[in-house]
């Protein structure tokens, strides 16, 4: 009897004992990585006309530890006020950080709403600090920030977080590209502006360059790109950003790109100068130009969870990889399903980027680009006006969004995704295949 009664407790202790372990891993399941939940997306709510300085938005955060942040801003401006020189910066304690988007309208024959992006990354202190977003007209005349121009504060953005600027403007780049450009082939000129070296175990790497460049003697199409161990990224892994430097468009303006790279191992990863390769009938493409100060590449990698891109098209060397979106409809360029798992905070760094390709005939119109999530439009919203008879200056459209706070997205799977859109007369209103679209927790 006593020998039944043993064995009965020792039945006993071995299922308290499992049904202890089943509820030790209920209640501690394996952490999901994702950005910090002090993460904070704001807009610009409605147009907002800069006569000096203007603070467009702004956010305190108070952290409980030192914490490395993502600081961006997309958005559109505009120059009401004529031959306006602006610029948006973004500010961490009162003090000036990352890339600046300088505008200038003032030589330009033909002024019209152009896209900006500028970004920083910071490791700040334990205690509150104050992320701002700040535009200044540098002439004294007054320019105007567009509606839902946005601020994301991404904390934690990743395991690793590195970032470098410019602290001098940059000499004066006159590249050859000459007129026999063979799309696939050809690898064009380059010099690297700023790099950073990254060692990844697993996962992906992310890049995001952010600059300002200005003609600095003849005009032309001036040229950025994201490079890894001195190559260029092939379409399907990063962008090339491109803007008419000339009387036409903008004699100064913001350029930016981005990457997604599945890689591991040590890189190099480089924000190189080059130029657009026009085609014979064009002649070569004469433009000489500088890169500016606070010019600014971040690279990101390790600990993300949620993250992916939208690749197009894997061409390698080539800047001529253009698709058509026809006029007056919305154009999508992808759909993507993105899973929020179990345990995640839903908080997800959305950006979208495209250059727009249009005709010397067209007459010209506005051009967007924009995300949408499950149905609703989301985020910043990247917008060209294009007008004769400059129709075929190219730029660089971005729009952004952060998933965060009260909009932070549910477990689950979402849709997402990114439209262009062309209204006015135009012949071919073109997008590029590059890499359009990239997120990451």
């Amino acid at each position: 009897m006593k020998k039944t009664i043993r064995k009965r407790m020792i039945l006993l202790l071995n299922v308290s004992l499992l049904l202890a372990i089943m509820i030790h891993v209920t209640v501690n399941p394996k952490p999901v990585f994702a950005s910090g939940s002090l993460s904070e997306y704001l807009q610009v709510a409605s147009d907002t006309v800069v006569t000096g300085t203007s603070t467009l938005l702004t956010k305190t955060i108070t952290f409980p530890s030192a914490t490395k942040v993502l600081i961006q801003s997309d958005g559109r401006y505009y120059p009401s006020g004529g031959a306006a020189i602006g610029i948006v910066r973004l500010k961490v304690d009162g003090s000036i950080t990352g890339s600046g988007a300088v505008i200038d309208w003032s030589v330009s024959t033909n002024r019209q709403q152009h896209s900006y992006n500028v970004i920083a990354a910071a490791e700040v202190a334990a205690g509150t600090h104050t992320f701002a977003l700040e535009a200044s007209t540098l002439n004294g005349v007054s320019f105007t920030v567009g509606s839902t121009s946005n601020l994301s504060i991404v904390a934690s953005p990743a395991t690793h977080v590195s970032s470098t600027s410019l602290t001098t403007d940059s000499s004066v780049f006159d590249f050859t590209t000459g007129t026999s450009y063979v799309p696939g082939t050809t690898v064009l000129p380059h010099t690297p502006l700023m790099s950073c070296n990254i060692s990844n175990a697993s996962g992906p790497v992310i890049a995001l360059g952010s600059a300002r460049a200005y003609a600095s003697g003849a005009p032309g199409d001036a040229m950025l790109g994201l490079y890894r161990n001195g190559t260029a990224l092939a379409n399907n892994e990063g962008l090339l950003t491109v803007n008419d430097l000339f009387s036409g468009a903008e004699n100064q303006a913001p350029f930016y790109t981005h990457a997604f790279m599945n890689i591991t191992g040590t890189h190099t990863i480089s924000l190189d100068a080059t130029e657009f390769p026009w085609s014979g009938g064009q002649g070569e493409d004469l433009v000489k130009y500088k890169v500016g100060s606070g010019s600014t590449l971040v690279c990101l990698n390790g600990g993300m969870t949620v993250a992916g891109s939208a690749p197009l098209s894997a061409s390698t060397n080539n800047a001529y990889d253009y698709l058509n979106i026809g006029t007056g409809t919305d154009f999508q360029l992808s759909s993507s399903t993105v899973h929020i798992p179990s345990g995640h905070n839903g908080i997800v760094m959305f950006m979208a980027k495209t250059r727009i390709q249009c005709d010397a005939s067209d007459l010209g119109g506005t051009v967007k680009l924009w995300i949408n999530i499950d149905g609703v439009d989301r985020g910043s919203i990247g917008l060209q006006q294009i007008t004769a008879p400059n129709g075929d200056s190219q730029r660089t459209l971005t729009a952004s969004y952060l998933s965060a706070g009260t909009e932070a997205l549910s477990p689950g799977n979402h849709t997402v995704k990114v439209y262009a859109r062309a209204d006015g007369s135009f012949l071919h209103p073109s997008v590029v295949k590059d890499l359009h679209f990239l997120w990451f927790d």
